[in-house]
């Protein structure tokens, strides 16, 4: 149209085409996509999901096809972590908090690819949605694993946060090398003795995650301990840290 009125008036027509010069060199397949997009009721439009998984993506944008692609263990990474004993996912969450801003780049991208509603925090339903993805091809069956622990918890651990997403991704092998494993230890031993002890530990366990105050019994403070502690002396040393940590 020529007019603003003339454009609003085939817009509720659902009335278009692709005849100016600007048209000349965009494919097929891109025309296909915006058709698709452009559809006027919107049963028969294009959703996001849908959007992404059209073959102009794969055939004509590969470069784009790439930047969306996700790690392809993510999904298995979250089953593992949500199958981790309360002891390790805080350890590994205390790694998570040493990364640097440069190291978060790409997993804050892979994050949003699950957090469609940048809310930063996953619930079952955000889980459940990201079963149809596309950039998530092949991993729908781990999510619906992760899905199904999260459903089951009774501890409260019902959700997944940014923090927890990092601490599931990150390759613990390599945390020793830039000290990350050894300043996750330092939270745990609070006086700087080298030991973790069970009041230490019951300090952090009890601490304050997602607003609420948690009160933890000792007697599982103290299971949460032994999970760690090979020679059976009470406490746990960084070696003993390290090799709990480390082992999948």
């Amino acid at each position: 149209g020529k007019t603003d009125a003339e454009v609003s008036q085939r817009v509720r027509k659902g009335n278009y085409a692709f005849k100016d010069a600007v048209w000349t060199n965009v494919s097929e397949d891109a025309k296909d996509l915006i058709r698709k997009l452009l559809r006027y009721q919107p049963h028969d439009r294009f959703t996001a999901s849908q959007a992404l998984g059209h073959g102009w993506f794969g055939k004509i944008a590969p470069e784009l096809s790439e930047a969306a692609a996700v790690k392809p263990t993510l999904a298995a990474d979250l089953l593992r972590f949500c199958q981790k004993s309360k002891f390790k996912k805080a350890a590994l969450r205390s790694i998570a908090m040493q990364l640097a801003d440069e190291d978060l780049a790409r997993l804050r991208r892979d994050f949003s690819v699950l957090d469609t509603r940048g809310i930063g925090v996953l619930t079952v339903a955000d889980l459940e949605d990201s079963c149809w993805n596309p950039a998530l091809a092949g991993q729908a069956y781990q999510l619906k694993q992760v899905i199904s622990i999260l459903r089951d918890s009774r501890s409260g651990e019902d959700l997944i946060g940014f923090t927890d997403f990092l601490a599931a991704t990150q390759n613990v092998e390599n945390c020793e090398k830039g000290g990350m494993l050894k300043a996750a230890f330092r939270v745990f031993d609070q006086d700087a003795d080298g030991y973790v002890t069970m009041s230490e530990l019951e300090n952090i366990m009890s601490g304050t995650r997602g607003g609420t105050s948690r009160i933890v019994d000792r007697q599982v403070i103290a299971d949460m301990l032994a999970e760690a502690d090979v020679n059976r002396d009470g406490k746990v040393d960084y070696e003993e840290f390290k090799k709990f940590v480390c082992t999948r």
